[in-house]
């Protein structure tokens, strides 16, 4: 399934239907910690940069067959987020390895319901 076939219904649409985990392994962490960021703060900045504008949602945009069609695009104005409010979470993970943060993705409708645990070591 394609990026622009994971859409939520349109009528009403105000964000897509992605979810997605953010792991940041220790090193990064360190990177954003030093510069002072919260995780509040990470999670703000990269919501931020993932909004995208309604037009390039349009079936055809870019050469990709998927997407809305222009009496389901004319419901939106401006850019949708990429995740839906919970759908977007960060965890911190992994060893010493190096700068290797990852994301797990929703795989379109399967969304991501975290059920988290802290481990000490």
């Amino acid at each position: 399934m394609d990026f622009k076939t994971q859409l939520a219904p349109a009528a009403g649409l105000s964000q897509l239907a992605v979810d997605a985990l953010l792991v940041v392994t220790p090193e990064h962490a360190a990177v954003f910690h030093q510069a002072g960021w919260s995780k509040q703060r990470l999670k703000e900045e990269v919501r931020a940069r993932l909004m995208i504008p309604a037009r390039e949602l349009l079936r055809g945009y870019g050469g990709i067959e998927a997407g809305l069609t222009p009496e389901q695009a004319g419901k939106l104005d401006g850019t949708i987020p990429k995740f839906r409010p919970s759908g977007f979470n960060i965890v911190r993970a992994g060893g010493g390895a190096g700068k290797f943060s990852g994301i797990i993705s929703g795989l379109g409708s399967i969304t991501i319901n975290p059920v988290t645990k802290e481990i000490e070591s």
